[in-house]
């Protein structure tokens, strides 16, 4: 029985740094900001997401 491939230590991960960019369609943010009842203005192609966005 073959054992499992043991991951590298976390500390190989030290100064390390990655770095994802997507974009997401306006109408999931404007429909997200109307569900908290937010006074956004109408999200344009390009604007950055309020802070923890990401997560939608």
């Amino acid at each position: 029985m073959a054992e499992p491939a043991t991951p590298p230590p976390l500390e190989s991960w030290i100064g390390r740094t990655e770095t994802r960019t997507d974009v997401i369609a306006p109408t999931p943010v404007a429909a997200l900001s109307a569900t908290l009842d937010r006074d956004d203005p109408p999200p344009q192609a390009g604007d950055p997401l309020p802070p923890q966005w990401h997560w939608m």
